[in-house]
């Protein structure tokens, strides 16, 4: 389920170097804020976002290098 829909637009319209960047982002500034609270709730989002867009690439690229995926 996805709970906020602009920014999951918003990532999904990322660049690969856009998606790096943010998620470099996101790591330094997690360290800046305790966990628990909702800001990093909120990074934490945004991160499993960014991280499921990257993935889904990987997967892409996996398949127009090799193939289907084997089960």
């Amino acid at each position: 389920m996805i709970d906020n829909i602009p920014l999951y637009s918003t990532v999904q319209n990322m660049t690969a170097k856009e998606l790096t960047y943010a998620m470099n982002d996101i790591r330094e500034t997690l360290k800046l804020h305790k966990v628990g609270t909702t800001y990093h709730k909120k990074l934490m989002q945004e991160r499993d976002l960014i991280l499921n867009k990257m993935s889904g690439e990987v997967v892409k690229e996996y398949i127009k290098i090799y193939g289907k995926l084997e089960k």
